[in-house]
């Protein structure tokens, strides 16, 4: 069993080592997705977590105008102080971050830690400037292909697979989701859905119906296509895909 707590920030919440040290004595796998800013003065939590995943898009001139100011200086200073296995970067794909790549992987070989990256998608941006952010199509797919060349020298995540995939986007074809069979996310308010991309319909309340009943009414996904990297990855190895089975055992 694994937990993942994202935000927004999860290091906002006063009561975060309550409830991470909650999901560790049942036995869950418990990690946190953080642009590491509050995390680097979190050391009782830091040292409870499974996972630490921190957000990298390149060097402070990117990080730090996208995550927050001083966000590069945090990351470094976790991937310096915490053990490797314990951590992974989680790197987005947007206009101002493409040309930073290099500084990412080698980041992340630097430190021997895994790496997973993900296009930026328009219904994660909470605000009106979407065209800042979406590249240009034919340098999104430059990256891509520089990734997939090399891909067995850098710790990526992502299967070579779900990169291919991935390079069509914005215009990916539906995809076997396994979102909300194998995985799920619960907001805040205790409301569930199949994936957080589906957030702007009405979940299932788990105060209200309890989470056995949730999970049975949880509405199936209906995606022109998928952005997310781990559930491409989760939806490749759910389909016995035999790269993306081998690269999981590979990076397990």
């Amino acid at each position: 069993r694994r937990i993942g707590f994202t935000g927004g920030e999860p290091f906002l919440r006063g009561d975060l080592e309550t409830i991470v040290n909650y999901s560790r004595s049942k036995g869950i796998f418990t990690g946190i997705t953080s642009n590491g800013i509050l995390a680097v003065t979190e050391q009782r939590i830091l040292e409870q977590l499974d996972l630490l995943i921190l957000s990298l898009d390149g060097p402070p001139s990117v990080q730090d105008l996208h995550r927050g100011k001083g966000a590069y200086h945090a990351v470094v200073e976790l991937l310096e102080r915490l053990p490797s296995e314990k951590l992974a970067l989680s790197c987005v794909l947007y206009a101002q971050s493409l040309e930073h790549i290099d500084h990412v992987l080698d980041l992340a070989k630097r430190f021997s830690v895994r790496l997973h990256v993900q296009p930026v998608a328009a219904i994660t941006l909470m605000n009106n400037q979407v065209d800042n952010y979406l590249p240009e199509k034919e340098m999104y797919e430059q990256v891509i292909d520089y990734l997939i060349e090399v891909h067995d020298q850098v710790p990526l995540l992502n299967s070579v697979s779900s990169l291919r995939y991935l390079r069509a986007h914005p215009y990916q074809e539906p995809i076997a989701c396994p979102a909300g069979k194998i995985f799920f996310r619960i907001s805040a308010n205790g409301s569930l859905y199949s994936c957080y991309r589906q957030e702007n319909d009405a979940g299932i309340s788990i105060v209200e119906h309890g989470l056995d009943e949730a999970l049975y009414r949880v509405h199936e996904p209906v995606c022109s296509g998928c952005t997310i990297a781990d559930g491409v990855e989760l939806s490749r190895i759910h389909q016995l895909n035999l790269g993306a089975l081998v690269h999981a055992f590979r990076v397990a």
